[in-house]
């Protein structure tokens, strides 16, 4: 079976809607090493690096699609309070960046950044 389209998904950031063509996530961890004696090296501390996620999509919205922009931009390095994506739900999300393209026909072409680190709650789908 081919695939040849995928329906957008809504993803909610705070107080904004953006239809997600795309979803990108980033987790890492952090290594101190240190040589030691035999000229090899030891694992002396990690730690986990904050968890970046990135969404790109399209905005909707009929009246302005501008409104978006606005929001976006005046949350920018704050926190939003909620971020819902399909069955996994984060908290204290920041907004590390975003980019819009408008093409002149209402719709706003999207890609956010954010970062947490707290953990991602999952919630299976009921069935």
């Amino acid at each position: 079976m081919e695939i040849f389209n995928q329906e957008a998904i809504l993803v909610k950031i705070g107080f904004m809607n953006l239809y997600c063509e795309s979803f990108k996530i980033e987790a890492m961890t952090s290594l101190t090493e240190q040589p030691t004696i035999s000229g090899k090296s030891r694992i002396t501390n990690k730690f986990k690096k904050a968890t970046k996620l990135t969404f790109r999509g399209r905005v909707y919205d009929e009246g302005n699609p501008m409104y978006f922009i606005a929001i976006a931009n005046n949350y920018v390095s704050s926190n939003v309070s909620e971020v819902k994506y399909r069955n996994i739900n984060l908290t204290n999300c920041i907004i590390t960046g975003f980019s819009a393209e408008e093409s002149g026909n209402g719709i706003l072409s999207v890609t956010i950044t954010l970062t947490t680190n707290d953990i991602i709650n999952y919630k299976p789908e009921e069935q």
